[in-house]
């Protein structure tokens, strides 16, 4: 009895976490294309390393998985040291924070395909929204 009861407790447990995964990774990808469409620089941690990024692209990496290619400008790094290029798991960044600070323009030497995703799915270069002014407000009826 007392095993079946730990192996209920740890399906439960392994479907949460995989739920809260897939939350998390939803509300990254909604925060990251917002912050695309206003070219908006973002900050993260991923693998233990606090990031600050100008993100170029959302798409998928070689693995399937939804993926982020940005330019770091500051911040840790487990590979090289910032600035460049870099690619990251959607599902692994934590603490997604968009800045006020904006970026103008992609940078010259943006590819996204080139640089580690297989598929883009937004990026910097799509048409930004058009502002729509407000209406006037209406007249009073007479």
């Amino acid at each position: 009895m007392t095993m079946l009861r730990n192996w209920v407790i740890g399906v439960f447990c392994a479907t949460v976490c995989v739920q809260a995964s897939l939350g998390a990774e939803a509300d990254n990808a909604a925060v990251l294309t917002q912050a695309l469409r206003a070219r908006s620089v973002v900050t993260f941690t991923y693998k233990g390393q606090e990031r600050t990024v100008e993100p170029h692209a959302l798409g998928k990496a070689t693995d399937d998985k939804p993926a982020l290619l940005a330019w770091q400008t500051s911040g840790g790094s487990n590979t090289e040291p910032p600035p460049g290029w870099r690619v990251f798991l959607v599902a692994e960044i934590a603490g997604l924070k968009m800045t006020a600070q904006k970026f103008e323009k992609p940078r010259a030497d943006y590819r996204a395909k080139a640089r580690g995703l297989i598929s883009i799915d937004i990026d910097v270069l799509a048409p930004q929204p058009t502002p729509v002014p407000p209406s006037p407000p209406a007249a009073p009826a007479k």
